[in-house]
C-alpha cells in the first residue's frame, strides 16, 4: 500500500485534471491500491514511485469484474513533479511476468466461428461458419468434426498470436503453452459445432426446414 502522505500530490494532480493521465493511463486508484515509494537521489525534486501494471496480451481482452484471461504484469517506473505537474515514465526495474489461462486464451481466438446448417442434395448438408466463410456439404458427425478442425487449422489466422507467445516464452515454454492452446480451441470449436448439429437436426424434427 502507497503512503498517503507522500503520494498525495500525485493524487491530487490527478484529481484535478478528472482522474486519469491519459499519457500514462494512471488514476487514483492504481497509485492508493498499487504505488510503492522509491527514492531516487537523481530527481530529489520529484516523486517517484512504482505501479504494478497489468495488461491483456494474445488477443484477449479486459472487462471490468472479469478475469483476465492471459495479462502481463510489469512494474513501470514513473515521475511526478509538482512544479511542472507532469507525469513521466522513466523506467522499469524488474522482469514482466505473463500469466495464461490456456482455455480463456482459447476461447478468445475462436469466439467468432460459429456453425450454421442448411439441408443439400444427395442426403448431405451444407456446413459454413460466416467468420471464416468457409463451408462443406457434410453428413455425419465426423464429417463436422473435421470440417470444425479444418476452419481452425486453415480459416482462422493464428501466426500474430503464435509470435506473440514466441516474444514472452523461450522455445521449450512456447511449445507446451501453444500446444495447450491449440488443443483447447480444437476441443471449443469441434463442440461447438456439434451443438450447432444437434439444435439443427432438432428444427428438421419439428419441421422447420
Amino acid at each position: 500500500m502507497a503512503e498517503e502522505k507522500s503520494l498525495s500530490p500525485v493524487v491530487e494532480y490527478l484529481e484535478e485534471i478528472g482522474g486519469e493521465d491519459i499519457s500514462t493511463g494512471l488514476t487514483p486508484k492504481k497509485i492508493w491500491d498499487r504505488a510503492i515509494l522509491i527514492d531516487d537521489p537523481e530527481l530529489p525534486d520529484c516523486i517517484v514511485f512504482e505501479v504494478e501494471r497489468h495488461h491483456p496480451i494474445l488477443g484477449t481482452s479486459y472487462s471490468p469484474g472479469s478475469p483476465m484471461a492471459a495479462f502481463e504484469t510489469c512494474w513501470p517506473i514513473y515521475s511526478f513533479n509538482p512544479k511542472t505537474k507532469t507525469i513521466e515514465e522513466i523506467g522499469e526495474n524488474r522482469p514482466s511476468e505473463v500469466d495464461i489461462n490456456h482455455s480463456g486464451v482459447a476461447e478468445s481466438w475462436v469466439e467468432e466461428v460459429s456453425f450454421n446448417f442448411s439441408p443439400a442434395e444427395n442426403g448431405q448438408h451444407r456446413c459454413w461458419d460466416d467468420f471464416t466463410k468457409m463451408e462443406s456439404l457434410v453428413r455425419n458427425i465426423k464429417e463436422i468434426e473435421t470440417f470444425a478442425i479444418s476452419v481452425l487449422n486453415n480459416g482462422l489466422c493464428l501466426d500474430h498470436y503464435k509470435e506473440e507467445l514466441a516474444y514472452h516464452f523461450e522455445p521449450k515454454e512456447l511449445e507446451e503453452h501453444n500446444e495447450q492452446i491449440l488443443n483447447d480451441c480444437k476441443e471449443i470449436i469441434v463442440n461447438r459445432a456439434k451443438e450447432a448439429w444437434e439444435d439443427y437436426l432438432k428444427e428438421i424434427e419439428k419441421g422447420i426446414y
